[in-house]
């Protein structure tokens, strides 16, 4: 039976979770190699690439491809915001430098025949790597070159694991050597799944402004996102192009929480290492705080980077949205670098308002300019009159009672304008009990639901 695009991510999560990166770091390196670049080995590259960020770490990631060439033009053509934080083939031309990948040319046809040589072995520095996963295609061939590896490595000194796309039971009794068979389905997901609910839903709280919100409808709402993203999404072929754009969906929130929950392991073992409690860490919001902060942030521009977005030009700015992005596009304004000292428009508000930014970092120029569309999209007084022009039309074309509660609406709507206390919770519950009511008058409730979306920049802010 053929995996999907989504269950082959999942089998990655759960190995980057269960077998962390960041166990494998030795000399403040991290060396990934990747053999087989189909469907599961583009899924680990693309993982590897946020996943395996680390504070004071230098990620390097090998990708053995036998068309190594194309795979890399067609990386840099639909993942475009890669080549701003990446550096291929030790050119360096990134902006930000996250990450070194290397993409070498190998016959996995010669590898079936003869194993991995010694000259493959050198070619692919096996000794210099930390953290490898194979998946050639066949599962009994990626054992033998698992095990293969494992017989060159024996003699290092230092600690390796080979994650082998396999059901075959490994034997494992190499000294310094795991050899990690993964199979075809995932060892224990429930646990990501289950934090990624809860990141999903602390999400939404937040952005209702903490009013009632329905856990089940909101785990129900997440479950049918993540059945359309991962278990819906295409099955496996030969097409490369359709591996690296198919992102299991457009909407990546189900992704993102995910990711996001896989993740906390790693920023746990930071603190541990820093022999910090991850609570008192928060609660002090010192200094490895504020790294788990610029870290957390270039996880996010990884992450955003292999589903296919990248910094908008100058020119492309306008396109944007009240978040700074352009999900048509692949566009956003915030994959840009963090300072590593927080958020500062967090401790220090009075910035929003200063007139030169320049001397800021770059995440804070970007907020800052979020900042000023919307002021610019909330002062426009096209839009503002249509808003109560439809108000006005609601009013006149609906019964007594519902036009009273429409008058209640109007002045909640002056009260977002103002930017009173409470605001939105109060245009919350008035707009869910005007909408529950003309929800059989089809005319009015699409009145009603488009001026809620005009006024969606100023309830989200």
């Amino acid at each position: 039976m053929m995996n999907t695009i989504g269950t082959n991510r999942l089998r990655i999560y759960d190995l980057f979770y269960n077998k962390p990166l960041c166990d494998y770091i030795h000399d403040e390196k991290l060396n990934v190699l990747i053999i087989g670049n189909g469907w599961v080995g583009n899924e680990a590259f693309k993982a590897a690439f946020w996943c395996g960020l680390y504070p004071n770490t230098k990620l390097n990631i090998t990708i053995a491809s036998q068309n190594a060439k194309e795979y890399e033009t067609t990386i840099k053509k639909y993942l475009p915001g890669i080549n701003e934080f990446a550096d291929f083939n030790g050119e360096i031309k990134s902006k930000y430098h996250y990450a070194n990948i290397d993409i070498k040319e190998v016959s996995f046809d010669k590898i079936k025949d003869a194993g991995i040589t010694d000259n493959v072995c050198n070619f692919l520095n096996i000794f210099d790597q930390d953290y490898i996963i194979v998946s050639v295609g066949d599962e009994e061939i990626n054992f033998l070159v698992a095990e293969t590896l494992a017989e060159c490595l024996q003699k290092s000194s230092k600690k390796h694991i080979i994650n082998v796309f396999t059901n075959i039971a490994a034997n494992n009794v190499f000294e310094n050597i795991e050899v990690n068979p993964i199979g075809t389905r995932q060892n224990d997901f429930a646990n990501i799944l289950s934090m990624a609910k809860n990141t999903n839903f602390a999400y939404i709280m937040q952005n209702a402004g903490y009013s009632s919100v329905d856990i089940n409808n909101v785990n129900r709402h997440f479950d049918e996102e993540f059945n359309d993203e991962f278990i819906a999404s295409p099955i496996e072929s030969n097409e490369m192009q359709q591996s690296i754009t198919n992102f299991c969906g457009e909407n990546y929130n189900v992704d993102s929480s995910i990711a996001n929950a896989l993740h906390i392991k790693y920023k746990l073992k930071y603190c541990q290492e820093q022999q910090k409690n991850i609570v008192d860490v928060i609660n002090k919001k010192g200094n490895v705080y504020n790294t788990l902060i610029a870290w957390e942030h270039r996880r996010w521009n990884a992450f955003m980077t292999i589903r296919g977005f990248r910094q908008p030009k100058e020119s492309e700015k306008s396109s944007l949205d009240f978040r700074g992005k352009n999900a048509d596009k692949r566009l956003h304004i915030c994959l840009c670098e963090c300072g590593d000292n927080g958020i500062l428009l967090d401790e220090n508000p009075q910035l929003w308002e200063l007139e030169d930014i320049s001397a800021l970092p770059e995440l804070e120029k970007a907020s800052i300019y979020c900042y000023r569309a919307l002021k610019k999209y909330v002062k426009d007084e096209n839009r503002i009159q249509k808003i109560y022009n439809d108000i006005d039309f609601l009013i006149k074309s609906t019964n007594a009672e519902i036009r009273e509660m429409i008058e209640k609406y109007k002045k909640a709507v002056e009260m977002l304008f103002a930017e009173e206390n409470n605001a939105y919770k109060l245009y919350e519950n008035i707009f869910n009990g005007i909408l529950k009511r003309i929800g059989n008058n089809k005319k009015a409730s699409d009145k009603l639901l488009s001026i809620d979306k005009l006024l969606e920049p100023i309830r989200q802010t």
